[in-house]
């Protein structure tokens, strides 16, 4: 009987090991999970602020504008957004004139595509300000496709609960009398 006691009590540590291991990983991947979300959720709300802080801008930004000073103003905004959300600057020579194109983020449609009408160029010439938004690209090529609330069903649904309403229900007796016993999901009804 000692000697069971004794194996026992050398493999309970062993157990309890195992079992801390198990629990600790699955604090790890649950943490992992967590963190997930919430960066996808401070991905957005850059996003927001991005708009929100472009918006106040803006307007301080005019043709004519040195590139250093215009790109000072406009790249902190979307430093934290993630690298699939930006589009790289556009670079060029035209006869003895450099051409700078910067996308700035401007928009936002939740199709998880980067489309042209999220964005804003800035063009810059020999590093000033010539143009700002497609009009000199000749329009925006691509546009966002966010999914959109199908009315169609939904009237369709709301129409039938509205026949439904119109339908007479079978009614029970009035004579009858039931009695609630228990509480919460263990309600049961006996009627006699």
């Amino acid at each position: 009987m000692q000697k069971l006691s004794k194996v026992s009590n050398k493999l309970r540590p062993i157990y309890d090991l195992g079992f801390l291991i198990r629990f600790l990983s699955m604090k790890k991947l649950l943490g992992i999970i967590v963190l997930g979300l919430l960066m996808s959720g401070c991905a957005e709300d850059t996003m927001n602020a991005n708009l929100y802080n472009y918006d106040k801008i803006a307007p301080t930004i005019n043709l004519g504008d040195d590139k250093n000073r215009t790109l000072s103003i406009l790249v902190p905004l979307i430093q934290d957004l993630p690298a699939n959300w930006k589009r790289p600057a556009e670079q060029f020579m035209k006869g003895d004139d450099r051409y700078y194109i910067y996308y700035h983020r401007t928009g936002w449609t939740s199709d998880d595509r980067l489309t042209d009408d999220e964005l804003t160029p800035y063009i810059f010439k020999n590093d000033k300000l010539v143009s700002i938004g497609w009009q000199a690209l000749g329009g925006a090529k691509t546009t966002g496709t966010a999914t959109t609330y199908n009315n169609s069903n939904s009237d369709a649904l709301i129409s039938q609960g509205l026949e439904m309403l119109k339908t007479p229900t079978p009614s029970m007796p009035t004579t009858q009398t039931c009695r609630v016993t228990g509480t919460g999901a263990y309600k049961t009804v006996t009627c006699y």
